[in-house]
């Protein structure tokens, strides 16, 4: 009966032990993602792609994913 009670309290402490573990995990990635790491998307006006806006190639404020796409903007509103 004394080693089925040792097995009973050494299942509950490793229970609480990974319970706490994976709870300091959870708080360590929500600590990690702050809204400063958070880009803001944009739509590429030719092709409707979303992008990063810091990626984004801005011409004549429109926002393009690529060079090429800024330059058929520029040929077709001329």
């Amino acid at each position: 009966m004394a080693l089925i009670r040792i097995l009973v309290i050494a299942l509950v402490v490793w229970l609480l032990i990974r319970m706490l573990r994976n709870w300091m995990d959870r708080k360590a990635v929500k600590r990690s993602t702050t809204p400063e790491q958070i880009n803001t998307v944009v739509r590429c006006a030719h092709c409707g792609l979303h992008i990063p806006q810091q990626e984004a190639i801005q011409v004549e404020g429109h926002y393009y994913c690529c060079k090429e796409h800024g330059k058929i903007h520029r040929q077709e509103h001329r």
